[in-house]
């Protein structure tokens, strides 16, 4: 085992009330970027100690599409939103989000936020 490695919660998936506070927390961002009402296509949540990443493809209730156009995903191909959120308190707050990104954007938030490297895999 790694020095340390105790001190890093194992990331788990989230369900329930759980999983529904982080996707509310992240929801905001999308909804400006992208207008309401927004819904989520959940790729992946995981959930650290305080944080969580969620990687998620935003959409109109009931998988409707989203007119992408004139939206800061138009061109985009993927259409994801990653955000990292902080439990303060006991409520998640976003702490960094990425939409529609050209790269994988989350890929420095480990070292930027000094998260654990295994909430993003």
């Amino acid at each position: 085992a790694l020095a340390g490695a105790h001190a890093i919660a194992m990331p788990y998936t989230p369900q329930g009330d759980e999983r529904k506070a982080i996707l509310d927390a992240l929801r905001p961002v999308a909804v400006e970027a992208l207008g309401a009402p927004i819904e989520f296509a959940v790729e992946k949540i995981s959930v650290s100690g305080d944080w969580a990443f969620a990687l998620v493809t935003p959409q109109r209730p009931g998988g409707g599409a989203i007119a992408w156009d004139g939206t800061v995903c138009a061109g985009d191909v993927s259409h994801l939103v990653g955000g990292l959120l902080q439990k303060k308190n006991g409520a998640w707050s976003l702490a960094a989000s990425a939409l529609c990104p050209t790269d994988v954007a989350w890929v420095t938030w480990p070292d930027d936020y000094g998260v654990p490297q295994e909430l993003f895999e």
